[in-house]
């Protein structure tokens, strides 16, 4: 039997535009966004917090002070960024047929290794050593155009603020390529109901030019959720966000296809 309606659900998050700033997301932003997703009185809420396992892939390239992009460096091979250190904090909010969501997710990794080609003005053959920060608070309503005993399936909209900081330094200097956006999207969400289980998929995709980025953005991810309890549950899933675009950031051009895919575990509360 299904506990309640509030513990149906899975939180997905879009990928940003990328805009030029070396603005850094800060503790009290967090804490600000949290206590407004909970500031309404009268509705169901739950709260979740857990470890992502994700991997961090694909490669980036930033150009020179001559203004001139190499060819993009690997992260992982050449770059050194591997078994990053990740977590979660999901908020929810239902209220008949609408659904609001809060997602704050940061992956932090660090590594070492020589350069495969030049890296701003960080030449190919360098031993270097960097640090990848990346930040995301996502924000989404959708409304159940599909409400039936056994599934549901909503449309909505997303807005998120994201950051990327990718840190590299060499004997003979460094370079810090600093980055954050906002990112609206198209947002759906399909859930099927199984005696205390919930399935479900969620993810939006969106394409264009916002400020000074120019690419495909998307978010994916399938879910499950076991309602053990009135006021607990236990969700696990595995989520693929995409960037592939091409910008300009901390007074230098950059083109990015970096991918972020793994599994998460988070435990909740409901309220």
């Amino acid at each position: 039997m299904l506990l309640r309606p509030v513990v149906r659900g899975g939180v997905a998050i879009g990928w940003p535009c990328v805009q030029a700033s070396g603005m850094k997301l800060q503790s009290p932003l967090l804490c600000a966004a949290s206590l407004a997703f909970v500031a309404c009185a009268g509705q169901e809420y739950s709260v979740h917090i857990g470890p992502t396992f994700a991997r961090v892939d694909g490669d980036i390239a930033l150009a020179n002070s001559a203004g001139v992009i190499p060819p993009a460096n690997d992260l992982n091979n050449s770059l050194g960024f591997g078994g990053p250190k990740s977590a979660l904090v999901q908020g929810q909010m239902d209220a008949d047929r609408h659904r609001v969501r809060l997602s704050v997710m940061n992956i932090d990794t660090s590594g070492q290794s020589v350069l495969d080609n030049d890296y701003g003005d960080i030449l190919a053959g360098t031993a270097v050593t960097g640090q990848l920060d990346f930040t995301a608070i996502v924000g989404n309503y959708s409304y159940e155009v599909v409400r039936e005993q056994s599934y549901r399936f909503g449309l909505g909209a997303q807005l998120g603020y994201y950051t990327l900081d990718v840190n590299v330094r060499s004997a003979n200097g460094r370079e810090d390529l600093a980055t954050n956006g906002l990112m609206p999207m198209p947002y759906f969400e399909a859930e099927y109901f199984c005696g205390d289980f919930t399935f479900g998929a969620a993810g939006g995709i969106f394409a264009g030019h916002f400020g000074d980025s120019d690419g495909l953005y998307w978010d994916l991810e399938s879910y499950g959720i076991w309602h053990f309890d009135r006021d607990f549950d236990m969700r696990a899933g595995y989520r693929y966000l995409v960037l592939d675009g091409d910008g300009r950031a901390t007074s230098r051009d950059f083109d990015a296809a970096v991918d972020v895919q793994g599994f998460y575990v988070t435990f909740g509360y409901l309220f």
